[in-house]
């Protein structure tokens, strides 16, 4: 954060007024120290990223996935739905594809809903993790 957003976001309109008369300016200098950079997309990368480099660690390795991709999502709201989006998306296509490749649905959808299944017992501590990230930032 540069000196001047740093000092307007402690100070506010008066350090704009004292500082300088270029309201446009001042205007976009307090929109940058407001904004917020993160999203939904970079959430759920970070998130499969650093969950297959830490398969390794049971309970800590989807958390601290979580916190990360939670805390590059943005928000509390964009964490939550970086978590989830992934685990419904891979589980409809499990179905689909175990529907196809079978040739029964009711086959494929007995290995879609196991693979599903297996898919949220991940999903427990990443949404801790992202609860976390979402808030620290």
């Amino acid at each position: 954060m540069s000196l001047g957003a740093h000092l307007l976001k402690e100070f506010g309109p008066f350090f704009c007024f004292q500082r300088e008369q270029k309201s446009k300016q001042c205007y976009n200098e307090n929109i940058m120290a407001n904004q917020k950079q993160g999203s939904i997309i970079s959430g759920i990368f970070w998130m499969f990223l650093i969950s297959i480099l830490l398969f390794w660690l049971p309970g800590f390795g989807p958390l601290i996935a979580g916190i990360v991709g939670g805390k590059k999502a943005g928000s509390l709201v964009n964490a939550a739905i970086a978590v989830f989006l992934p685990a419904i998306v891979l589980g409809i296509c499990l179905f689909v594809f175990t529907s196809a490749l079978t040739g029964a649905p009711i086959i494929g959808f007995v290995a879609g809903t196991g693979s599903f299944i297996l898919v949220i017992s991940n999903v427990g501590p990443l949404l801790i993790g992202a609860i976390i990230g979402g808030i620290l930032d």
